[in-house]
């Protein structure tokens, strides 16, 4: 099966790197499946679950705040994220929690700027369909 490379990078690293059959997320314009030799694209996300397919495992990650460029004549696929952690290890109790100071940051608005209110506001969006999407612990 044709490969391409994959890039997982969120701000604190770079999570992931490797080559791989597909890859599945959503995307502010709707759901992408990318396979090797794709043509270039370039869109952005606020909240998705991305599935990778490699050879021998499929792996998922949730990501929030970032963009997907694939470029062809590299057959690569990068996708940069402000968070992105394997499903496996994500702490439902953490989002929970994260969501709470979030909400509470929303509650003074007066006191943010109008970037910050937008910044929060969309990672209150994430936060809340990241828990709808995890598993009860």
């Amino acid at each position: 099966m044709n490969k391409f490379r994959l890039v997982l990078q969120s701000t604190e690293q770079n999570l992931y790197e490797s080559e791989v059959n597909s890859v599945s997320l959503g995307s502010k314009g709707g759901d992408l499946q990318i396979f090797a030799r794709h043509a270039d694209l370039s869109t952005s996300f606020d909240f998705t679950t991305i599935k990778v397919e490699t050879e021998n495992e499929t792996l998922k990650f949730y990501a929030r705040g970032g963009i997907v460029n694939f470029d062809n004549k590299e057959n690569k696929l990068l996708v940069l994220g402000l968070s992105i952690t394997p499903v496996s290890e994500v702490d439902l109790k953490g989002a929970k929690s994260y969501l709470e100071y979030v909400n509470s940051l929303l509650e003074n608005k007066e006191s943010l700027s109008n970037f910050k209110i937008i910044q929060l506001e969309n990672e209150k969006i994430a936060l809340e369909k990241q828990i709808q999407k995890t598993p009860s612990e």
